[in-house]
């Protein structure tokens, strides 16, 4: 049974139980009055048929409380059908592209574990390369490049803010972002700016950097190695 079905068959039910009393209230007070006028009548035919106020005031309560309960089933039948007051929607949260999930502290120690467990990226940056020649350095900054370039692919992805050639003439339009383009050189006047693009910039896009364990220390990068004898 559809929701207006309902609501139909609750009306005519309340409308049958609130004529039914009515019906009763008065039958019951005509009972109430009319017996002792009929006594009153056959005792004394003359006697003018007036009704004791005793028996009007009961008669007249009971026809009342008869309308009272009708009124009510009524109300609560509104009070049922009325559709509820719809409550205030709750502003959605902003999960466009415009705002990017905050770097935390974790995220960047985890990624810098990677970095070194992959490519040993941490002992390389922090060996004093002066004692070594070109060919040294070359040569293990090459396997380092790609480890490192691999464990990039493997967790992130990166895309150029600007998608032109580094080199290439590009327009910079009034609104544009601090944060992904930084300008140099002759800044007078208010954009657009027009000038040669010296390096096109990275955004990264997605991240799956796995969570290390809780028992882990998070701020070691790199665990010391010791073999035991």
């Amino acid at each position: 049974m559809t929701e207006s079905r309902r609501s139909r068959a609750a009306a005519w039910l309340a409308l049958i139980v609130t004529v039914a009393l009515l019906v009763a209230a008065t039958y019951g007070a005509a009972l109430i009055l009319s017996r002792p006028i009929a006594a009153r009548v056959a005792a004394d035919p003359s006697a003018p048929a007036i009704v004791p106020l005793d028996l009007a005031l009961p008669a007249a309560l009971l026809l009342i409380a008869a309308f009272l309960v009708g009124l009510s089933l009524f109300k609560l039948l509104a009070a049922i059908q009325a559709p509820p007051t719809p409550e205030p929607a709750e502003p959605e949260a902003t999960t466009g592209d415009e705002e990017s999930a905050p770097v935390t502290e974790t995220g960047v120690l985890s990624l810098l574990h990677i970095l070194q467990r992959e490519g040993r990226l941490i002992d390389f940056l922090r060996e004093n390369i002066a004692a070594f020649n070109d060919e040294q350095v070359g040569a293990a900054a090459r396997a380092i490049h790609g480890d490192c370039q691999k464990a990039l692919d493997e967790h992130l992805e990166i895309e150029a803010v600007l998608s032109q050639a580094e080199g290439s003439n590009v327009v910079i339009d009034k609104g544009f972002d601090p944060s992904a383009i930084r300008l140099s050189g002759n800044l007078s006047g208010d954009p657009p700016y027009r000038g040669t693009l010296k390096h096109h910039g990275w955004r990264i896009t997605t991240t799956s950097v796995p969570e290390r364990p809780e028992s882990q220390d998070e701020r070691v990068i790199a665990p010391a190695e010791v073999e035991v004898d």
